[in-house]
């Protein structure tokens, strides 16, 4: 507990992480509201959901995103497993950028 007027500084690290989530989260719904994001958007929303930054997104790193956000579509694991085969192109179970980025081609 902190007591008045003391700083809590182990709190900064997520305000940040979400500060980051809150941008992606931003930069695909410019996608999907018509308008344009450019690759710099896109690389930025794919390495909030990129936990690992092994350059892929996992049905785990998408459950994990979305629960932070309190997205509804991030409730239940099997739910984010059938998002990522979706638009995994390649069938090995993750999403790369390119895959990504047709994704958000795709819902506009």
């Amino acid at each position: 507990m902190v007591a008045a007027g003391e700083d809590d500084d182990d709190d900064d690290g997520d305000d940040d992480e979400a500060c980051r989530a809150c941008e992606a989260v931003a930069a695909v719904e410019e996608m999907t509201e018509g308008k344009v994001a450019g690759d710099s958007e896109l690389r930025e929303a794919f390495y909030v959901f990129d936990r690992d930054e092994d350059g892929y997104v996992s049905a785990a790193e998408l459950w994990n995103v979305l629960r932070r956000l309190g997205m509804e579509e991030g409730a239940r694991y099997g739910d984010c497993v059938r998002m990522i085969a979706a638009y995994d192109g390649d069938g090995d179970g993750r999403i790369s950028f390119q895959e990504f980025r047709a994704m958000m081609e795709n819902t506009v």
